[in-house]
């Protein structure tokens, strides 16, 4: 009896005390991006991370605890051989998550959770895309290595434990409710309320709260979040929710006539260009860097946003956003589930009765978390991804770089003999990690990530000088708009300065040139503001905006992981899942603004379940 209890209270100090030293690696490679914390907080986010380290102990323990009442009833050497499998996947699980989160960290400011799984699912490649080939040689060595060095630690440790096998049933007895005892720290409460993600927030340093964080403990969250949609941000009464959303998306009638902004006669041909990553950082314009200079032109001949937010934090957020005028979710991703994003609208659906040929050109997998499905619901005829190109073309990690991809699109559309309007999507990828691309700009020579957005941003103004030369551009609209907010600066704070995204729209069909938009505008406004324009039908967009329309109100809804928030010309307000409460807000407006953004997301979970 007093070697099973010895190897079970073992087993679980051993797994918290992995998790410990796992946040201490964490906390060594990271602190420097939160240079104002002090010692005491950062020894907080031990403290304070303990619940979940000592919950996801506690669930590590079962199964052993499990195979030790079991080994009390025939102990033998055959019995060991559970115990050593367990003690192997439990060991490579924790190495896959400890290094995993180490490292994704770094490119996302986030604790590891669902969203790799789901990438990797979709399309194995693409999910690896951002890493070159020894980053991935090195990651999995490191996986290997550590998983080994837990294996033998754990072997050597509690696995060196025997236990005699019982005279009696009454000690085999005695370990059921030892065994239960578990049920304590894995809920961590006694009262109705588990422990969750929030207990790791303590502070108002955002990177010290990320620390306490237990990686194993997030991933299994957001696991269980993914078949659990409805029941999600319950914050309010539904019909309240409901109420508070439809009433702040609904347009307020008015006597003014809107200006019209796009010449409808012939209808003109639209090109959507979706930015991986692009931020406002990039733009002169709008306090930047010169950097995305050509882009940041070309805003001086038509409507510049400069206050446009991305609606989420992923490409899979942003695509349903602009396409289907469908706000971000910060717990899943509706493209996820396939057959509830065929339910969205979409602008190729609303253009169609108007005679518009939808093609969407992508120059990566467009398998890549499931986008072929949703672009095929949406009504785009045509998809061009990767498979279309030569292999000799696919020259990076993630397929056809983006002059090459451009010049495709251009080549097939002054081809194309075919009449009607055309609806054109083009999603460019090279301004993505590892930022493999195939020029160099002088300017950042020592900067990859800058060099890659300026290689986008010449090869976007290569294919509107080729609109203009092959007579394409007078009866042209462009929008280029940002999918999420991007990776520079690296240290750019507050929530605002990271959705803070480019959206831009030029062309030949516009009547309104050198604008400056300075009202509040989402992703998700382009479908019904579009729509309109054309005369096509904007009502399915019921979470989408007509900009133009003197009765819209003017605001945007933006998601990341652990935040959602709202934000007008007068107030913002940001509420933190993870601490269950607004860390930031402005304007006299602000408490209103926190109501309307957690009805409008509770609103959103809902309408998803019922899709």
């Amino acid at each position: 009896m007093k070697s099973a209890c010895k190897k079970l209270i073992l087993t679980f100090l051993l797994f918290v005390a992995l998790f410990a030293l796992q946040r201490g690696v964490f906390v060594a490679i990271y602190s420097h991006l939160e240079p104002h914390a002090s010692a005491s907080q950062w020894l907080g986010a031990f403290l304070h991370g303990l619940r979940l380290d000592l919950s996801m102990g506690g669930y590590l323990t079962i199964i052993p605890a499990i195979l030790i009442i079991f080994g009390m009833t025939s102990w033998s050497a055959k019995t060991l051989w559970p115990e050593r499998v367990y003690y192997g996947l439990a060991a490579l699980l924790l190495g896959v998550v400890f290094v995993l989160d180490i490292v994704l960290y770094s490119y996302w400011g986030q604790r590891l959770d669902y969203t790799p799984i789901f990438y990797f699912s979709t399309s194995p490649s693409a999910a690896l895309a951002s890493a070159g080939f020894f980053q991935a040689l090195g990651g999995v060595t490191a996986i290997l290595l550590l998983a080994a060095g837990i294996f033998w630690l754990l072997m050597k440790t509690v696995g060196a434990i025997r236990i005699p096998q019982a005279r009696s049933w009454k000690s085999v007895a005695w370990m059921v409710p030892v065994t239960a005892l578990l049920f304590l720290p894995i809920r961590g409460s006694l009262t109705v309320q588990p422990v969750n993600i929030s207990k790791a927030y303590f502070c108002d340093l955002q990177r010290v709260n990320q620390s306490a964080i237990n990686p194993a403990f997030n991933l299994m969250y957001s696991l269980k979040q993914q078949g659990d949609i409805d029941s999600q941000f319950r914050l309010m009464d539904p019909d309240k929710a409901a109420s508070i959303a439809e009433a702040i998306h609904a347009s307020v009638p008015t006597d003014s006539v809107a200006a019209p902004w796009l010449r409808k006669a012939p209808l003109p041909d639209v090109y959507i260009v979706i930015l991986e990553s692009f931020s406002s950082a990039l733009f002169p314009s709008l306090g930047g860097e010169p950097v995305a200079t050509g882009l940041d032109s070309l805003a001086r001949e038509g409507i510049m946003f400069t206050n446009a937010f991305a609606s989420g934090y992923r490409t899979d957020r942003a695509i349903p956003a602009i396409v289907s005028g469908f706000p971000a979710q910060p717990t899943i991703s509706v493209m996820k589930y396939v057959d509830k994003a065929a339910h969205l609208p979409s602008i190729p659906h609303q253009l169609a009765p108007l005679g518009y040929r939808s093609t969407y050109y992508y120059g990566g997998d467009a398998d890549f978390t499931n986008m072929k499905a949703y672009l095929i619901n949406s009504g785009f005829s045509r998809i061009v991804c990767d498979k279309d190109f030569p292999v000799s073309s696919r020259l990076s990690k993630w397929g056809a770089p983006d002059h090459l991809l451009f010049e495709k699109a251009l080549e097939e559309l002054s081809a194309d003999e075919t009449s009607g309007p055309r609806l054109t999507v083009i999603q460019t990828s090279s301004s993505h990690e590892p930022f493999d691309v195939p020029r160099n700009d002088p300017r950042f020579a020592d900067n990859p990530k800058l060099n890659a957005f300026a290689y986008v941003d010449h090869s976007v103004a290569d294919f509107v000088k080729g609109l203009r030369e092959k007579g394409l551009y007078c009866n042209a609209l462009v929008i280029f708009v940002a999918d999420h907010y991007g990776v520079y600066p690296e240290d750019s704070e507050g929530p605002l300065a990271r959705h803070h995204i480019p959206m831009i729209a030029v062309g030949g069909a516009l009547l309104r040139q050198g604008v400056m938009e300075k009202a509040p505008v989402s992703q998700t406004d382009i479908a019904a503001t579009l729509t309109a324009a054309l005369g096509a039908d904007p009502s399915p967009f019921t979470f989408s905006k007509d900009f133009f329309n003197p009765g819209s109100p003017h605001f945007a809804l933006f998601t990341a992981r652990d935040a959602f928030g709202y934000v007008d010309a007068a107030d913002t307000a940001v509420f933190n899942i993870d601490a269950s409460r607004v860390t930031f807000s402005g304007g006299p407006g602000a408490n209103e603004a926190a109501e309307k953004a957690k009805a409008s997301l509770q609103h959103i979970y809902h309408t998803i379940s019922r899709l």
